[in-house]
């Protein structure tokens, strides 16, 4: 998995109130955390990847009611959810607990 990837990872898993309840985090938050030049393009290619591996579902949306044009990065905030650890899938036999099992190598 990719460091910028884990390093989206950490940050959920910090601002999360509730393994598997949704959660929120605005764009400004998120930039501060990845880097100024974040775009959302890459935000959907890291959500994809910890999606991928069973780790959190994170979605990127526009607020509404700001009085600002839909689609701008001040408007936009990540919703997500962090799933319980000993469910992720690991994509290698050795990898992370498959169904909650642990697997032989």
């Amino acid at each position: 998995m990719a460091r910028e990837a884990l390093k989206l990872y950490l940050l959920l898993v910090v601002s999360t109130v509730r393994v598997g309840q949704e959660g929120r985090i605005s764009w400004q938050v998120l930039k501060k955390a990845l880097g100024a030049s974040l775009m959302h393009k890459k935000v959907d290619r890291l959500a994809k990847a910890l999606k991928r591996y069973g780790l959190a579902d994170v979605r990127v949306i526009a607020r509404s009611g700001r009085g600002r044009g839909p689609g701008r990065r001040a408007d936009l905030e990540v919703r997500f959810t962090v799933f319980e650890f000993g469910v992720a899938r690991g994509r290698s036999p050795g990898g992370l607990r498959q169904q909650g099992k642990h697997r032989d190598a």
